[in-house]
């Protein structure tokens, strides 16, 4: 079987990780550039986030679409997410 890494090839990022998105999106910041993917951002911990997270993706690929969807909306975080292609 032959080996890869995941900088490699990757089609899709799902990051959900209780408020440290933006910590893992800088450190995958060379694959979102190298790559045509599409990323999930579970951003739901802190309402900033997510303009912070969009506008750090759309800085790196301005290309990207965008679009914003609620996956449940349980008061008071609805979780919510950031899809990127």
């Amino acid at each position: 079987m032959e080996k890869t890494t995941i900088d490699e090839f990757v089609g899709v990022i799902k990051i959900d990780i209780e408020g440290y998105e933006m910590e893992v999106l800088e450190g995958t910041k060379e694959t979102i550039v190298d790559q045509k993917l599409v990323l999930l951002l579970g951003i739901y911990h802190n309402p900033k986030e997510f303009f912070e997270a969009k506008q750090f993706v759309q800085d790196l690929k301005p290309e990207y679409n965008f679009k914003f969807k609620i996956l449940s909306d349980l008061r008071p975080i609805a979780e919510s997410y950031i899809i990127a292609w």
